[in-house]
């Protein structure tokens, strides 16, 4: 997976998925970071795998919906942050090389998706939308990690409001 920002059209709102090779998708979403020196929004462009894109694809389908619940998948000291916090993984003494690359590219694809906050204000923790609480996703991580010293699954939880349907989020209320 790859990570790029660009200038980007107001114009060229929402998602765009384009297949690059036989296995990799290419997704471009708009940022709530808005650039006001030539009035554009930043762009995110996420490179997936086709298991990532179909996930993608399933989650497009139910954008009509118009606030999205959020929860705090885990709130840990185990979160380590690198090149400014946009790469991020979560660790425990027990994690082997390849299960802490792992968890880096899956939360990376979160995170590059919207699907995934980070306030590093306080307490480093980590938000997911309520919806995919169920899915396979949340339950991987939350069976992963409940047990790892200094950690609160499912501490807290939140409301969202999209910016528009399918592109920006923006959190709204906390319980």
């Amino acid at each position: 997976m790859a990570y790029s920002e660009m200038g980007c059209d107001w114009n060229m709102a929402g998602y765009e998925n384009k297949i690059m090779k036989s296995n990799d998708f290419i997704c471009r979403y708009k940022s709530d970071n808005f650039a006001y020196w030539n009035c554009n929004y930043i762009c995110r462009e996420a490179f997936l795998s086709r298991q990532q894109a179909r996930l993608l694809t399933y989650l497009q389908e139910r954008k009509w919906l118009p606030v999205f619940r959020l929860i705090v998948l885990y709130e840990t000291s185990h979160i380590h942050v690198q090149e400014y916090k946009k790469i991020f993984y979560i660790c425990s003494e027990t994690d082997s090389e390849e299960e802490i690359r792992e968890s880096e590219e899956n939360l990376k694809y979160l995170f590059q998706l919207g699907l995934l906050k980070v306030d590093f204000s306080i307490k480093n923790r980590l938000y997911m939308y309520h919806f995919l609480e169920q899915s396979d996703v949340f339950q991987t991580f939350y069976s992963k990690y409940k047990g790892i010293p200094d950690t609160r699954p499912v501490v807290e939880r939140g409301a969202v409001m999209l910016s528009e349907v399918g592109k920006t989020a923006i959190l709204i209320d906390v319980e």
